[in-house]
């Protein structure tokens, strides 16, 4: 004989520590075994203390609400995998081609080329100086400018120190300075040309720029 079902049994079904999601793993309880537990225990239960049924509609739409969370969830991961495989085909086209950058180091893992970029000048200057400091401190290359307009100001370094040596392998500061006193000085973009396209930790796109440190995406300056 079948023993008859209280409302006691289905509100075990509601307590916090018998909740199981649909894909929970094996032992979990899922809606179709659910509804198969609800039917068999309406048919069995003890006519003199029916099962309240909002108890059961109540569990329903717990379940309902769990799954859809879980859809949701994977069409979102979907969708940013979608996405970040999408930004990485579109940037690896920048492989090979020249992108100013607004940064004032190069990081060369052997001796540095030939690098070019272009100062940012806010105001007219009699005098604009481009320096290429060494780790310790020590200049190993002045390029004097001379007299500049407020805007944009190309440079070049052919990769050389004063005595005409090729500079070895190090990190490098690229500073421009001019003569007047100025609350805000100039700014140092350096143009190189990209090697790679990754995906950094947080999803970011970073590019590998020859002889600078990685960069991500949207500190591009200028293609060219």
């Amino acid at each position: 004989m079948i023993e008859a079902t209280t409302s006691s049994t289905i509100s075990g079904l509601n307590d916090p520590a018998t909740e199981t999601s649909p894909n929970s793993g094996a032992g979990a309880l899922g809606m179709e075994s659910f509804l198969e537990l609800m039917t068999t225990q309406m048919r069995f239960q003890d006519p003199t203390a029916p099962a309240d049924s909002s108890q059961f509609l109540e569990q329903m739409a717990q379940f309902s609400t769990v799954s859809g969370i879980q859809s949701m969830e994977q069409s979102l991961v979907s969708a940013v995998e979608s996405l970040q495989s999408s930004q990485l085909l579109q940037a690896s086209s920048l492989v090979g081609k020249q992108v100013l950058i607004n940064t004032d180091e190069i990081v060369a893992d052997s001796p540095v080329n030939a690098i070019s970029g272009e100062v940012g000048l806010f105001s007219h200057t009699a005098s604009l100086k481009v320096q290429i400091i060494d780790e310790s401190g020590q200049t190993v290359r002045s390029l004097e400018l001379g007299d500049q307009t407020a805007g944009q100001v190309g440079f070049s370094w052919d990769g050389l120190d004063i005595n005409g040596n090729a500079v070895p392998a190090g990190i490098y500061q690229v500073t421009a300075s001019v003569p007047e006193e100025s609350e805000i000085e100039p700014e140092m973009f350096i143009r190189a040309p990209v090697n790679s396209v990754s995906i950094g930790f947080g999803g970011d796109l970073n590019l590998q720029i020859n002889q600078l440190a990685p960069v991500p995406l949207n500190e591009v300056v200028e293609v060219s």
